[in-house]
Order: C-alpha cells, then structure tokens, then sequence
C-alpha cells in the first residue's frame, strides 16, 4: 500500500524539475531575445553603415547608417549581391577577400560603392567571419565607413603638394630650409648656384656657411642670428666659393620661421646668382661715375632734360652762363633758355623729328637780361624698348667768335 505513495511523489518531483528546466529554457530565450534586441538596436544607432552577408555574398542585413549612406531604404538593399553596389571590375578582388575571413578574423580595405543617384562614395571596410560551432564560415559581418571627405582631402593635399614640388623645381635659384647651424633640410636647384647637389647637404657633406666668402661670412652670420631671434625677412648680397673656387655673388631672401609656440625652427630662403648682374651693375656704376665727372668738369654748359621738356639735371658750367641757381633752373622748361623764339623753334623742330640737333646757333638770354651766341647740340637717349629717357643739352658760349 505504501508503494503507490512512493510513486506519487516521486512523479510530482519529476513534473517539479521538469517545470524548472522549462522555466530556464523560457527565462534563456527570453535572455536571447532580449540580447538580440539590444544587439539590433547597437547595430541601427551605430554612425557608421553595418552589412551581413551569407555565404552566397547575398546582404542579409543592412543597418540604417548603411542605408542612409547608399541612398537606399533597408528593404532596398537586403537581399541583393553586394557586387550591386560595388564596381564590378574590383568585386572578384572583393569576393576572394570575403572568403579569406574563413582564415583570417579580420580584413580591412578601400573601394568604391555606388548610391542610389549614381554617385560613387570612396569606403574602408572591416570585415569579420560569422562561423557556425564547428568553425564553418556561414557568412560575414562588416562595418562600411564614408572616407570619401578624408579622400578627397589626402587628394587636395596630394595635389598642392604636387605643385609646390613644381613649384620648387621650376623656381630660378636655389630653395632651402636652414637650421640655427647652417645646415640645410631641404634643397632645390643648388648645383645651379654652388656646384654641389641637394644631396650633399642633406648628408651634411658640406655646409652653406663654410660657402661664404671669408670677408663676407661675420656680417652674414651677424644678420642671420638676428632672423632667428625674431620673425622677420632680410635680403642679403653676399660672395661665396662654389665647388670648382670661383668666387659668385648671390642674393639670399630669407625669412625666419617659427612654431605655434614660439619656438623658431628654421629659416626658409632662396639664393639667385647675381653674380653677371652685379658686373653689369658695378660696371654701371663705373659709367655713371664717368659720367658725372665729365659732366660736373665740362667747360661747356649741359642739360639734362626730360620727356617733357623740363630740365632734370645741369652742371656748374651751365649755372656759371646763364646766373641763374641750380633751383632756379630745375623744373623749368628748356625752350625758356632762348631769346630768338622763332630760331628756336626751328631747331626743336628737327631735334623732335630725328632725335638730335648739330652745330645749331642760337642765343640764350642770361638772368640779368644779357644774352650770349651759343653753339647748341642735342642728343636724345633711349632704353632698350626704344622709348626716351632723356635728353642732352650740350651749350658752347662762341660770344667771342661773334666779336
């Protein structure tokens, strides 16, 4: 009779723990429900798109982040080969990297997707396996981020830095950026100026101070010093020794260069060779001392005169016969010189018709009223373009000869 009993209880503690292993089973699912959910709702609020592929490289799922970058609603992606969106010449590179993830847990590159308007957008993936428990590739997840901003910037710069190169390179001088010691970074078109090449700065083979002339070098280093206390740029004329001993002259346009924090980094600058355009100037220069001493010596009275008629320069000798004072003459018009209007006249005639004047008598009439017979030549200057810079006045007194 007790046995029934036994019985009884013992399948009430079955149906007991059987109830429990379904509450757990329930309370498991509802955990993995509740997991999905949260996973779901990571995968919509993520900034970046969100793809899954099965393992036909078929999209089983497509994020709001991804469809907003496509263009395209979820619906409208789900279910389509990736290849769809892809450039088709690059999906075969793509679909060999989507079955490599079988090896490798992770693959990340660039490609080109197309949106729904057609325009291509520049993305990196990062793509992870989905393996089922024996480790058979059921498929993959992978996040799509728009680089197509950062592209277009590495593009920009890409390009600016290629014109700046160009811009170097094609720059008549040489281009450097020099350090507190003289050493130099960055060299462009040395050779040209020096004879040694970018290269042996770089390797510090040579130094740009150990260039410059012995005579030069105290006053250069004196400047250079200054520029790199404060921000600032100088022009400097200076001599240096280039490779084979001869000596050039340079004109080095530096200015100083410093950091966000006030710290100076260097000194950027470009040296021309000078050297044929300082003879030509010094040569110039010799001309005009010529020029002024015959001029200032002359016993024959001299005018510079300009475009316009006014006389712009006239030596002592020209002072010495009219009595007038160097102001006085200055600004006037030349033709204020003669007292015969009608001979005068006729001589500017000729000399605007072929830019000279010979032997020409005329009278010129003094500061005090007096007057003087004059033997008159003109010459006109030029530049080289062939338009006039001045004119010269030469006036010899022949009073005396008229006596």
């Amino acid at each position: 009779m007790k046995t029934p009993h036994k019985n009884k209880f013992t399948n009430l503690h079955t149906m007991l723990g059987m109830l429990k292993d379904l509450a757990e089973e329930k309370l498991k699912e509802k955990k993995i429900d509740e997991s999905e959910i949260h996973y779901r709702d990571l995968m919509e609020n993520l900034n970046e798109g969100v793809l899954a592929v099965d393992t036909h490289f078929n999209i089983v799922f497509a994020n709001t982040g991804l469809s907003e970058m496509l263009g395209y609603e979820p619906h409208e992606i789900t279910g389509r080969q990736l290849s769809q969106f892809m450039i088709e010449k690059k999906f075969l590179f793509t679909k060999e990297h989507l079955k490599s993830v079988q090896k490798n847990w992770h693959e990340k590159y660039e490609c080109v997707l197309y949106r729904k308007d057609g325009k291509k957008i520049y993305v990196l993936m990062k793509i992870c396996p989905l393996l089922d428990n024996d480790g058979a590739f059921e498929g993959a997840l992978a996040s799509v981020s728009d680089v197509s901003d950062l592209k277009n910037l590495y593009k920009s710069l890409e390009e600016k830095e290629s014109l700046y190169w160009s811009l170097i390179k094609n720059m008549q001088g040489m281009v450097y950026r020099g350090k507190s010691d003289w050493s130099v970074e960055i060299v462009s078109g040395s050779e040209e100026i020096c004879g040694y090449t970018g290269k042996d700065f770089l390797m510090h083979t040579v130094n740009w101070l150990d260039l410059i002339h012995p005579d030069d070098r105290e006053n250069i280093c004196h400047e250079g010093v200054l520029l790199a206390l404060r921000q600032g740029r100088i022009i400097q004329h200076y001599r240096i020794v280039d490779r084979e001993g001869h000596v050039r002259w340079v004109e080095d346009r530096k200015s100083s260069v410093f950091d966000k924090t006030g710290c100076f980094v260097g000194i950027d600058g470009l040296v021309i060779d000078i050297t044929e355009k300082k003879a030509s100037d010094d040569l110039a220069l010799e001309n005009a001392l010529k020029y002024q001493t015959v001029f200032n010596a002359s016993p024959d009275a001299i005018y510079r005169v300009a475009p316009d008629g006014k006389i712009i320069e006239c030596n002592e000798a020209a002072l010495t016969m009219t009595g007038y004072s160097q102001d006085e003459l200055l600004g006037k018009q030349v033709d204020f010189l003669y007292a015969d209007e009608s001979k005068q006249k006729e001589c500017f005639e000729e000399w605007h018709k072929t830019g000279k004047l010979r032997n020409a008598h005329l009278v010129v009439q003094t500061k005090d009223n007096g007057r003087k017979d004059v033997e008159l030549n003109i010459n006109t200057l030029y530049d080289k373009n062939g338009e006039v810079t001045s004119t010269l006045f030469v006036q010899r007194d022949i009073t005396q000869r008229k006596i």
